[in-house]
């Protein structure tokens, strides 16, 4: 229906899902670069403009903030924004550079078209962000390029499983079936049961194997066998206290970490003069996962809004899920607040299993992971609650790298 027949009997092309009109043409490269007459002229207005507003600066005693370049950041050449670079100092020193660029074609055989250039004295010139955004739409977006080429070449009949993210178990893993019977994770397989942990099945609904270096989780009981997972294996913990407090010397703040709706939230309080009175060009940029930061004048006042933050909290007790990696990139105070457990009599009596150390190991090791239904969690031979590996039930809903578009 969708593809044209040749003359040879064959067809040109698969163009299911492709939802533009016949004939549509994809962006031409040329419309996303500006020709050099026109780089001269725009240049000559944006270091005209900052000129002005740089002498404006001077008179009101004051520097010039981002804000104030923001419309002529990435235009000009060389580019505005090379008078903020990191190595702006060094490269003042390097004279005559255009010089000895010239001079290179005497060293060098290949053809340089844009030798009188330089990506770190004039800048990026060219920015292809729009021209990768358009491409991506006038070729159906990521679901309709997948549609029409991956799906067609592996024969996915849907998005689940398309991509895996290695989160699994070592092969000798002894867990339980529905019934209570141990048996090793490499004698699972597909339409097999686990034990849920609230005691009902969890049914196995696709299986897969390959090799990685993966981590030896201890416990602080000895008798307790560890568990060897891959790092990005989701964990299943609890909090043992409502929240903690950690003090960072070197960035002058105060953290809180607070355990709420089965998740690990942090907040800042900082006491950074240079941050506090600075503008927003000189505040570092902190992980996603925190919340808010606040700043304060001294260190005493940050730390009694952060002990009144962490008092006011309530004990929520919810099962926190966390990758391997994530759990180690807590603070050890944090993770001495959190453990794993095991779930005795359908989840009636729970026992705290708290974690001693993890250790990454060095030669690779064959891995085997499921993907179950339910609630995702099922039992460990020694009733230890452990999760459903890492498959993406949807990949509609995630987001994809730029090695993966």
């Amino acid at each position: 229906r969708y593809s044209k027949q040749t003359d040879a009997g064959g067809i040109t092309h698969f163009r299911s899902g492709m939802s533009h009109e016949e004939g549509q043409l994809i962006p031409n490269l040329l419309r996303y670069i500006q020709p050099w007459e026109a780089e001269f002229t725009d240049s000559q207005r944006v270091w005209a403009e900052y000129a002005m507003k740089r002498q404006e600066a001077m008179v009101q005693n004051r520097r010039l903030t981002l804000e104030d370049l923001e419309e002529s950041w990435d235009r000009g050449v060389p580019r505005i924004n090379t008078l903020f670079a990191r190595d702006r100092h060094t490269l003042a020193y390097d004279k005559g550079w255009r010089i000895r660029i010239d001079f290179k074609k005497y060293q060098y055989a290949r053809s340089d078209p844009f030798w009188w250039t330089h990506q770190r004295h004039d800048g990026k010139l060219w920015n292809l962000n729009n021209y990768r955004t358009d491409m991506i739409q006038a070729l159906g977006g990521v679901e309709g390029i997948l549609e029409h080429t991956l799906f067609r070449g592996t024969y996915f009949p849907t998005w689940e499983g398309l991509f895996w993210e290695k989160a699994c178990f070592a092969e000798d893993t002894i867990l339980l079936t529905s019934t209570g019977i141990p048996k090793y994770a490499i004698d699972f397989r597909q339409n097999d049961q686990f034990l849920g942990d609230d005691g009902s099945p969890r049914n196995i609904l696709h299986i897969v194997y390959g090799f990685d270096y993966l981590y030896t989780i201890l416990f602080q009981i000895h008798e307790k066998d560890p568990l060897v997972v891959t790092g990005n294996h989701i964990l299943c913990l609890l909090p043992v206290q409502k929240g903690t407090l950690t003090l960072n010397k070197t960035r002058k703040e105060y953290s809180v970490y607070v355990f709420v709706n089965g998740s690990v939230s942090k907040r800042i309080f900082s006491y950074d003069i240079l941050r506090t009175n600075g503008s927003s060009m000189n505040k570092t940029n902190h992980s996603k996962n925190v919340d808010k930061v606040l700043y304060f004048a001294d260190r005493k006042s940050a730390r009694i809004a952060a002990n009144a933050i962490l008092c006011r909290m309530e004990m929520n007790i919810q099962v926190i899920e966390i990758t391997v990696e994530e759990y180690l990139s807590l603070p050890v105070g944090v993770r001495d607040c959190l453990c794993m457990y095991q779930n005795v009599s359908g989840g009636t009596c729970i026992t705290p299993c708290f974690i001693k150390s993890v250790t990454r190991n060095t030669q690779l090791q064959r891995y085997i992971g499921f993907l179950v239904d339910g609630n995702q969690r099922f039992l460990r031979s020694d009733l230890l609650v452990v999760h459903n590996s890492g498959f993406e039930e949807s990949m509609k809903f995630k987001k994809l790298t730029n090695a993966q578009r």
